[in-house]
């Protein structure tokens, strides 16, 4: 399960995802919503500090990989725009 909350106005925002106990996937794309898409973003996994960045078009057209090895288990990611 994968929720985005999208800032529009500070030009990024996070996404919120949970692996349940009995779910089979350890990894998945996640399509995001309300990017500038010309846009790069700096997606930032809050549990490990990873850093990636990654253009509005990937985010937008193949969705943000997620992996979550461990069941259940939840990540937070955020995501900021570069430039303006």
């Amino acid at each position: 399960m994968v929720v985005q909350f999208n800032r529009p106005d500070l030009r990024g925002g996070f996404v919120l995802a949970f692996r349940r106990s009995k779910s089979p996937y350890e990894k998945a794309r996640f399509k995001l919503q309300g990017l500038d898409p010309t846009a790069q973003y700096v997606v930032t996994d809050l549990d490990t500090g990873k850093k990636a960045r990654l253009s509005a078009s990937e985010l937008i057209e193949k969705g943000l990989p997620i992996a979550m090895p461990d069941r259940p288990s939840s990540a937070v990611l955020v995501y900021e725009c570069l430039g303006k």
